[in-house]
Protein backbone atom coordinates (compact mmCIF):
# COMPACT_ATOMS: atom_id res chain seq x y z
CA UNK A 1 0.00 0.00 0.00
CA UNK A 2 1.34 3.16 -1.16
CA UNK A 3 1.46 6.47 0.67
CA UNK A 4 -0.76 8.25 -1.55
CA UNK A 5 -3.53 5.44 -1.08
CA UNK A 6 -6.88 6.55 0.11
CA UNK A 7 -7.74 3.96 2.53
CA UNK A 8 -10.77 2.07 1.25
CA UNK A 9 -12.46 -1.64 2.55
CA UNK A 10 -10.74 -2.72 -0.69
CA UNK A 11 -7.32 -1.37 0.22
CA UNK A 12 -7.78 -2.96 3.58
CA UNK A 13 -8.77 -6.20 2.36
CA UNK A 14 -5.53 -5.91 0.00
CA UNK A 15 -3.70 -5.75 2.97
CA UNK A 16 -4.79 -8.54 5.49
CA UNK A 17 -4.10 -10.36 1.70
CA UNK A 18 -0.21 -9.31 1.77
CA UNK A 19 -0.06 -9.79 5.42
CA UNK A 20 -1.36 -13.30 5.30
CA UNK A 21 0.82 -14.20 2.12
CA UNK A 22 4.24 -13.14 3.45
CA UNK A 23 6.18 -13.62 6.36
CA UNK A 24 7.65 -9.93 6.33
CA UNK A 25 5.52 -6.99 7.53
CA UNK A 26 4.15 -4.58 4.99
CA UNK A 27 5.33 -1.72 4.65
CA UNK A 28 3.03 1.21 4.52
CA UNK A 29 2.24 5.07 4.84
CA UNK A 30 3.59 6.27 8.58
CA UNK A 31 0.24 7.72 9.25
CA UNK A 32 -1.50 4.18 8.40
CA UNK A 33 -3.06 4.36 11.95
CA UNK A 34 -4.37 7.71 11.91
CA UNK A 35 -6.21 7.43 8.16
CA UNK A 36 -7.66 4.49 9.28
CA UNK A 37 -9.73 6.28 12.33
CA UNK A 38 -10.49 9.05 10.25
CA UNK A 39 -11.90 6.19 7.71
CA UNK A 40 -13.71 4.58 10.82
CA UNK A 41 -14.68 7.85 11.39
CA UNK A 42 -16.42 8.73 8.20
CA UNK A 43 -18.47 5.41 8.12
CA UNK A 44 -19.69 6.25 11.93
CA UNK A 45 -20.96 9.53 10.87
CA UNK A 46 -22.82 8.03 7.89
CA UNK A 47 -24.71 5.91 10.08
CA UNK A 48 -25.57 8.37 12.27
CA UNK A 49 -27.01 10.56 9.82
CA UNK A 50 -29.13 7.79 8.88
CA UNK A 51 -30.52 7.62 11.74
CA UNK A 52 -32.31 10.58 11.42
CA UNK A 53 -34.19 9.71 7.42
CA UNK A 54 -37.10 7.87 7.48
CA UNK A 55 -37.01 6.74 3.92
CA UNK A 56 -36.00 3.29 2.74
CA UNK A 57 -33.44 3.91 0.71
CA UNK A 58 -31.42 5.76 3.81
CA UNK A 59 -32.26 2.81 6.12
CA UNK A 60 -31.19 0.38 3.34
CA UNK A 61 -27.78 2.72 3.07
CA UNK A 62 -27.41 2.73 6.86
CA UNK A 63 -27.53 -0.82 7.27
CA UNK A 64 -25.03 -1.61 4.43
CA UNK A 65 -22.43 0.44 6.13
CA UNK A 66 -23.03 -1.10 9.61
CA UNK A 67 -22.08 -4.39 7.98
CA UNK A 68 -19.59 -2.60 6.03
CA UNK A 69 -18.02 -1.03 9.22
CA UNK A 70 -18.35 -4.80 11.19
CA UNK A 71 -16.44 -6.19 7.97
CA UNK A 72 -13.54 -3.65 8.61
CA UNK A 73 -13.19 -4.06 12.04
CA UNK A 74 -12.51 -8.31 12.07
CA UNK A 75 -10.36 -7.58 8.80
CA UNK A 76 -8.67 -4.79 10.83
CA UNK A 77 -8.45 -7.00 14.06
CA UNK A 78 -6.87 -9.34 12.11
CA UNK A 79 -4.07 -7.31 10.33
CA UNK A 80 -3.14 -5.70 13.86
CA UNK A 81 -2.76 -9.77 15.18
CA UNK A 82 -1.25 -10.51 11.96
CA UNK A 83 1.90 -7.52 11.99
CA UNK A 84 1.60 -7.93 16.18
CA UNK A 85 3.06 -11.77 15.76
CA UNK A 86 5.80 -11.17 13.55
CA UNK A 87 6.94 -7.87 15.56
CA UNK A 88 6.93 -9.72 18.42
CA UNK A 89 9.44 -12.52 16.05
CA UNK A 90 11.41 -9.49 15.47
CA UNK A 91 11.83 -8.64 18.85
CA UNK A 92 12.89 -11.97 19.79
CA UNK A 93 15.26 -12.16 17.57
CA UNK A 94 16.68 -8.79 18.02
CA UNK A 95 16.93 -10.17 21.55
CA UNK A 96 18.52 -13.43 20.71
CA UNK A 97 20.87 -11.94 18.65
CA UNK A 98 21.40 -8.24 19.26
CA UNK A 99 22.11 -8.29 15.55
CA UNK A 100 21.86 -4.54 14.15
CA UNK A 101 20.98 -6.32 11.29
CA UNK A 102 16.87 -6.93 11.92
CA UNK A 103 14.84 -5.17 9.47
CA UNK A 104 12.16 -2.96 11.06
CA UNK A 105 11.91 -0.20 8.31
CA UNK A 106 8.19 -1.69 7.77
CA UNK A 107 7.31 -1.01 11.01
CA UNK A 108 5.10 2.04 11.72
CA UNK A 109 6.28 4.55 14.43
CA UNK A 110 3.56 2.78 17.08
CA UNK A 111 4.76 -0.69 16.44
CA UNK A 112 8.50 0.96 16.51
CA UNK A 113 7.29 1.45 20.36
CA UNK A 114 6.39 -1.89 20.76
CA UNK A 115 9.03 -3.52 19.34
CA UNK A 116 11.40 -1.65 20.93
CA UNK A 117 9.84 -2.39 24.46
CA UNK A 118 9.81 -6.17 23.43
CA UNK A 119 13.55 -6.10 22.86
CA UNK A 120 13.48 -5.03 26.12
CA UNK A 121 11.58 -7.38 27.95
CA UNK A 122 13.04 -10.20 26.12
CA UNK A 123 16.79 -9.12 27.00
CA UNK A 124 15.76 -8.11 30.82
CA UNK A 125 14.56 -11.73 31.22
CA UNK A 126 16.91 -13.81 29.42
CA UNK A 127 19.53 -11.99 31.72
CA UNK A 128 17.59 -12.36 34.90
CA UNK A 129 16.35 -16.06 33.75
CA UNK A 130 18.93 -17.24 31.38
CA UNK A 131 22.02 -16.32 32.43
CA UNK A 132 21.46 -16.65 36.38
CA UNK A 133 20.77 -20.26 35.30
CA UNK A 134 23.84 -20.64 33.31
CA UNK A 135 26.49 -18.99 35.95
CA UNK A 136 24.64 -21.43 38.62
CA UNK A 137 23.01 -18.57 40.78
CA UNK A 138 19.03 -19.06 41.69
CA UNK A 139 17.11 -17.52 38.86
CA UNK A 140 13.96 -16.22 41.32
CA UNK A 141 16.02 -14.40 43.46
CA UNK A 142 16.57 -11.59 41.02
CA UNK A 143 13.01 -11.40 40.43
CA UNK A 144 12.31 -11.22 44.15
CA UNK A 145 10.61 -7.77 45.35
CA UNK A 146 10.85 -5.58 47.90
CA UNK A 147 7.20 -6.36 49.01
CA UNK A 148 7.56 -10.07 48.63
CA UNK A 149 10.23 -12.99 49.86
CA UNK A 150 10.82 -16.35 48.44
CA UNK A 151 10.85 -19.14 50.61
CA UNK A 152 10.70 -23.05 50.97
CA UNK A 153 8.48 -24.75 52.75
CA UNK A 154 9.54 -26.61 55.62
CA UNK A 155 6.47 -28.86 56.06
CA UNK A 156 3.23 -29.36 54.23
CA UNK A 157 1.14 -26.01 54.01
CA UNK A 158 -3.17 -26.80 53.01
CA UNK A 159 -4.42 -24.25 50.79
CA UNK A 160 -4.97 -20.94 52.41
CA UNK A 161 -6.45 -17.31 51.77
CA UNK A 162 -4.74 -13.87 51.88
CA UNK A 163 -6.19 -10.76 53.02
CA UNK A 164 -7.39 -9.87 49.65
CA UNK A 165 -9.09 -13.17 49.30
CA UNK A 166 -7.01 -14.81 47.10
CA UNK A 167 -5.52 -18.28 47.28
CA UNK A 168 -2.14 -19.79 47.72
CA UNK A 169 -1.48 -23.67 48.09
CA UNK A 170 -1.69 -25.95 48.65
CA UNK A 171 1.99 -26.42 49.41
CA UNK A 172 4.60 -29.54 50.01
CA UNK A 173 7.91 -29.64 51.60
CA UNK A 174 10.42 -28.18 50.10
CA UNK A 175 8.01 -26.06 47.48
CA UNK A 176 9.52 -22.52 46.33
CA UNK A 177 6.72 -20.01 46.59
CA UNK A 178 7.28 -16.11 46.55
CA UNK A 179 5.17 -15.01 48.87
CA UNK A 180 3.72 -11.66 50.04
CA UNK A 181 5.83 -9.78 52.75
CA UNK A 182 3.38 -10.21 55.40
CA UNK A 183 2.26 -13.96 54.35
CA UNK A 184 6.26 -14.99 54.19
CA UNK A 185 6.64 -13.46 57.72
CA UNK A 186 4.12 -14.98 59.29
CA UNK A 187 4.91 -18.35 57.97
CA UNK A 188 8.09 -17.86 59.14
CA UNK A 189 7.49 -16.93 62.83
CA UNK A 190 5.14 -20.44 62.87
CA UNK A 191 8.06 -21.92 61.62
CA UNK A 192 6.58 -23.16 58.15
CA UNK A 193 8.79 -21.66 55.92
CA UNK A 194 12.47 -20.34 55.68
CA UNK A 195 13.31 -17.49 53.50
CA UNK A 196 15.56 -18.01 50.32
CA UNK A 197 17.96 -15.44 49.75
CA UNK A 198 20.66 -15.42 46.89
CA UNK A 199 23.17 -17.66 47.13
CA UNK A 200 20.99 -20.07 49.11
CA UNK A 201 19.68 -22.33 46.68
CA UNK A 202 21.86 -25.22 47.78
CA UNK A 203 19.59 -25.48 50.73
CA UNK A 204 16.76 -26.35 48.79
CA UNK A 205 18.85 -29.83 48.15
CA UNK A 206 20.22 -30.31 51.97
Amino acid sequence: MDDHIKITYETLFELLRKEKSSADIHKVSPSFYTDVAHYIQEKMMIIEQGQHKLDLFSATERENVQQQLKNIHRILKEIYERREKKIMELALAKSITQSPLIDVTALLPEERELFEDAVHLFTQYRSKLLHNILLGKYPLATEQKTDTKIVRFLNPVPKFVGKELESYGPFQEDDIANLPLKIADILIKKGSVEEIREGDAEKKFI
